[in-house]
């Protein structure tokens, strides 16, 4: 490697350090810290994109977490141009036949890049969706779990099948904005499914599981399952009890919603108690949001 080429990497690793930093801050809840760090982190890789090839992707993956960010701080418009190139950024990636140097955090290979293209249009739908633009979001949703699927043949593996997971709860989200809700349902199912097949102890899918049964809980609800439906809503009441600390993507205030939905729908159909519950956890979801 020369001089010259030493010099770039370096510069890029200096970007992915700051990018890195950003997303501990946002992690963190400070939002206004996070922002200018990416910021800074997309214009210090920019000028490196057409000298290192690995630069390309590490600028996806800041613009993803930009985007991210910006979605957080309650900016969903905003966050649509740094996702849109992002994913743009990704294709080229898949569509392209030489491996990309492996000089960054993030492998290369193309399990990786599709997890890393289906991440990012899961994000673009649920900004979409924030938006108001339900097919638009119900078909960048569609493209994730196709990517998701491809990605987890690909990688052999289970490891990662939680992504798909939330994909999936996210399409029944967006299938039920569009009122087509037999699919919204299956989406639902196999979401809950997958998240049990791989179990971990990892705070982050313990969330998902969460709020992937309370969706189950309501697909059912909203279809009239009787029979299934109580149960299950029981079961989000007994996972929101283990939920961790509120984080800037925990949207315990749409839990709440969710459960306040339930209690209604349980009062209605016979069950008072279980009713009782899910209005008590709902009240107590407000307070920690």
């Amino acid at each position: 490697m020369s001089m010259h080429d030493t010099t770039v990497t370096k510069r890029l690793s200096q970007a992915e350090a700051l990018s890195g930093r950003a997303m501990r801050h946002a992690n963190a809840g400070d939002l206004q810290a996070a922002l200018p760090l990416l910021r800074q982190a997309e214009q210090d890789i920019r000028p490196l994109v057409e000298i290192l090839p690995a630069a390309r992707l590490e600028l996806a993956v800041v613009l993803n977490d930009l985007a991210l960010v910006l979605a957080w701080l309650g900016r969903p418009a905003e966050a649509l141009t740094p996702l849109r190139e992002a994913i743009a950024l990704h294709r080229a990636r898949l569509a392209a036949t030489p491996p990309i140097d492996a000089g960054t955090r993030h492998a290369a290979g193309p399990a990786d890049v599709g997890f890393l293209l289906a991440n990012s249009l899961d994000s673009l739908g649920s900004r979409l969706a924030a938006l108001g633009r339900h097919r638009e979001a119900a078909t960048a949703q569609r493209e994730a779990i196709t990517h998701y699927r491809d990605a987890l043949a690909a990688a052999q593996t289970d490891v990662r099948a939680w992504e798909l997971a939330r994909a999936l709860n996210n399409l029944s989200i967006r299938c039920a904005d569009l009122e087509e809700h037999e699919e919204a349902l299956e989406a639902s199912r196999e979401a809950v499914d997958l998240y049990h097949r791989v179990p971990s102890a990892d705070p982050e899918q313990l969330t998902g599981l969460t709020h992937a049964t309370a969706n189950l809980a309501l697909r059912l609800a909203r279809l009239d399952h009787r029979a299934e439906a109580p149960g299950v809503a029981a079961r989000a009441i007994e996972l929101i009890a283990r939920l961790p600390e509120p984080h800037p993507r925990s949207q315990l205030a749409a839990l709440a919603d969710s459960l306040t939905w339930l209690a209604w729908y349980l009062r209605r159909t016979g069950h008072p108690l279980r009713a009782r519950s899910a209005a008590r956890t709902a009240r107590d979801l407000r307070r920690r949001a």
